[in-house]
């Protein structure tokens, strides 16, 4: 259905959709929202643009106007992945975390191709009091999709605010993060397609550098416990 909203685009619509996209990939939600909005005006049931305009309403933290586009999406395709991950990606910022986890958990068809999906879930879960089932969902995610580094981030960052009374576990999860630095150089080497491989992309909310600190951080802290341990 996303695709044949851009299909059967006007013309002028559909120039000025790829100009509100290449306005997001820079970080310019505001012109593109307002890029998004203008089509909108000719073309108000098109789903391709409400979820775009929807976006951007997230990523500028206005979550009342992103649920009314995103509801409006629901609305026309109760059926699209993407309407229910936005969704609850926005009821969960809006502090909406019991009917979050309904929207997310519709999304799960997604995860295969869009880590957000797991990311989102997990992180619902945790502000639920299901850390167990945080925990769970993303041990079994990263196994089957090691190259999804924020899944694999978090999937880190959980392991370590557990004590790690196993030495096993403590290696195992040093490897982890060790081979998690050594893809993230890969794709430095190849920024463009890095940013191809979502739909939208983490890199618009998070620079790789600031994912390479928080890496960096992890692995000395487990250096820290390794060492204390011995003694």
């Amino acid at each position: 259905v996303r695709l044949m909203s851009r299909v059967f685009m006007k013309t002028e619509s559909l120039q000025a959709y790829q100009e509100g996209v290449a306005l997001m990939s820079v970080g310019k939600y505001r012109q593109a929202r307002e890029k998004f909005d203008h089509i909108l005006d000719q073309e108000r049931d098109n789903l391709e643009i409400l979820i775009r305009s929807a976006q951007c309403y997230v990523l500028e933290a206005d979550y009342d106007s992103a649920v009314e586009k995103l509801q409006q999406a629901r609305r026309l395709n109760p059926f699209e992945p993407q309407v229910h991950l936005w969704l609850g990606r926005t009821l969960y910022l809006r502090g909406q975390v019991d009917e979050a986890l309904i929207e997310l958990r519709e999304a799960q068809p997604l995860q295969l191709s869009d880590e957000r999906a797991v990311v989102w879930l997990a992180e619902a879960l945790v502000a639920s009091g299901n850390g167990s089932g945080a925990l769970d969902l993303l041990s079994r995610h990263v196994l089957q999709n090691p190259d999804q580094l924020e899944a694999v981030l978090l999937h880190a960052r959980m392991r370590l605010s557990v004590p790690q009374n196993d030495r096993t576990q403590g290696a195992q999860l040093r490897k982890q993060i060790e081979s998690t630095l050594k893809k993230l150089d890969a794709q430095e080497a190849y920024p463009a397609s890095v940013r191809a491989t979502s739909d939208l992309g983490f890199f618009l909310e998070r620079s790789s550098s600031e994912l390479r600190a928080d890496l960096v951080r992890m692995q000395d802290s487990l250096l820290r416990r390794a060492e204390a341990a011995r003694y």
